[in-house]
Formats: structure tokens, sequence, C-alpha cells
């Protein structure tokens, strides 16, 4: 169960790392453009803590660190 968010933590902030990218080469271009992307990379970020949250809480309670996790995105 450990290793399915760690996969889906993994995925998602390689995701983030190419919304960034797209951010970053949308700051030329129109707003339309540069909004869209902006709203991809918020999604991204969203969806990380998210996957983060379902980690620490698949470790459960008696891990020390997972539980700062959970205790920062909340």
């Amino acid at each position: 169960m450990v290793n399915f968010f760690r996969e889906a933590i993994l995925r998602t902030a390689k995701t983030l790392v190419e919304d960034t990218k797209n951010l970053v080469s949308s700051a030329q271009a129109s707003q339309d453009v540069l909004a869209t992307a902006a709203q991809s990379a918020v999604g991204s970020v969203s969806k990380l803590a998210d996957n983060v949250k379902l980690g620490a809480l698949a470790l459960g309670p008696d891990d020390s660190d997972a539980q700062v996790l959970k205790n920062l995105l909340n």
C-alpha cells in the first residue's frame, strides 16, 4: 500500500515539474496561455499535497515523520 502512495507522489511531482516548465515558458505568451498554465500548476500542487497526506496516513499513527508531514499539509 505504501508503494502505491509513493508512486502516486512521484508521478504527481513529475507532473508538477512539467507544469512548472510550461508556466515559465508561458510567461512570454498571452494572458490566456499563462492563466491555463498557472491553473494546471495549482492543480498539480493540490494533487501532490493530497497524495502526500494519503501516503502519510498509510504509514500510520506510529510513524512520527508521517504525522509531521500530515500536520504540515493540513
